[in-house]
């Protein structure tokens, strides 16, 4: 769904990014810019791109590139756009879009435009951009550690290692590791197993902190940790989506 499209208030459509740092709050606050050329970055985005899905992804390069190009010609007919570059022709970062010069009389109605998923102002000629201070805010992050079992004299054999993921609100990573601190001290205890040994779970090391961007916990589930890697190839992980639908039609 074209985000632009919805909004057609004298504020400025939140697909507009950047805004504040000029100070644009609202539709006026745009033409009282004048004839100042604003530079964008527009980023486009088919409303399925689900029809790409059937192609191979050397089709799929071609498709999408034409796809961009012919939305951009639409897109120029109706808007006159200055020094502009297709970003799907860069050689290193390729994306679904393209930067431009523009009046901010045309921006108005460049925000209409379909295909249109957000527009970054990148500078406006005559202005300098505002540093806009964050609201310092509890956000939820999950800290996870790594903790050792010591038994009194062990010297050799295997050493049990247990990770812990702690949930917790904080300002930022630091504060979150800082906060998990306490936590992580309190949980290393010593107590006797049954062999009579001192045994105890001693911190070892933070692995990483996840900002998990949760704003209410959900009774129904909320991913609170990710962690990539990677593995060998196997024949039992791949995946052939193009030739399992071809088998399925034959």
């Amino acid at each position: 769904m074209d985000n632009l499209q919805q909004d057609r208030s004298p504020q400025i459509p939140m697909g507009i990014l950047g805004r504040e740092e000029y100070g644009l709050e609202s539709v006026k606050d745009i033409e009282y810019l004048g004839e100042r050329r604003i530079k964008l970055d527009v980023y486009l985005y088919p409303a399925d791109e689900k029809q790409f899905f059937p192609l191979s992804p050397d089709q799929r390069t071609e498709a999408i590139q034409n796809w961009v190009e012919n939305v951009y010609r639409e897109i120029e007919k109706t808007v006159p756009l200055k020094n502009v570059k297709l970003k799907w022709r860069a050689r290193r970062k390729k994306s679904w879009g393209f930067e431009c010069e523009i009046l901010p009389v045309d921006l108005l109605t460049l925000m209409k435009q379909p295909h249109i998923r957000y527009i970054w102002i990148i500078s406006i000629d005559g202005l300098k951009p505002k540093k806009i201070r964050k609201s310092r805010k509890l956000e939820w992050y999950a800290v996870k550690a790594r903790f050792i079992s010591q038994v009194e004299g062990q010297t050799k054999g295997s050493l049990l290692y247990e990770d812990r993921i702690l949930l917790l609100k904080a300002y930022n990573f630091e504060d979150a590791e800082k906060r998990a601190q306490k936590e992580f001290d309190a949980y290393a205890h010593s107590y006797l197993n049954g062999d009579q040994e001192m045994v105890r779970w001693q911190f070892e090391e933070v692995l990483d902190v996840y900002h998990t961007f949760i704003e209410k916990i959900a009774p129904t589930g909320m991913e609170v940790y990710s962690e990539f890697g990677r593995r060998r190839m196997r024949p039992e992980y791949e995946w052939h989506p193009l030739r399992d639908q071809e088998e399925k039609t034959e």
